[in-house]
């Protein structure tokens, strides 16, 4: 399935600083070492709920959060409705294990995409580095 996507990226500057919200670890290590390895010079952290992602977001920097809806405690939904009213938000892209619901309270203009879990690491990749150039091929 492609992710769904609301926006463009911002500023169109490459991430520096990306979160990784979600209270499954395996997941958050999977990510974290895909993110890395995909650009070398972006720093990858993990929170392993939204509280734990509240307290990173607000030692600022932090370009991208990638978000589980469903964490204990302070879950995606929440932690989105939160981040709304910041002026500092960073884009985020929501990971779920289902489709997003048609008008979504919680939504906001940073909500750059929606991965519906599981998802392909090559969709979550486009999201963050904006699509892939075009290939041309050899005549």
């Amino acid at each position: 399935m492609r992710p769904i996507t609301r926006r463009v990226r911002k500023s169109g500057v490459p991430p520096r600083r990306i979160l990784v919200a979600d209270d499954s670890a395996p997941l958050r290590t999977t990510l974290r070492l895909l993110l890395s390895c995909s650009a070398p010079d972006v720093e990858v952290l993990e929170a392993a709920d939204g509280f734990a992602a509240l307290r990173v977001l607000d030692e600022g920097g932090v370009d991208i959060l990638v978000c589980d809806l469903t964490m204990p405690g302070l879950d995606g939904r929440k932690l989105n409705h939160i981040l709304a009213s910041r002026p500092d938000r960073p884009d985020v892209i929501v990971m779920s294990g289902s489709a997003p619901a048609r008008g979504e309270a919680w939504m906001h203009d940073s909500v750059i995409g929606w991965l519906e879990k599981p998802f392909d690491p090559d969709a979550l990749l486009e999201l963050v580095n904006g699509p892939a150039p075009a290939r041309q091929t050899a005549s």
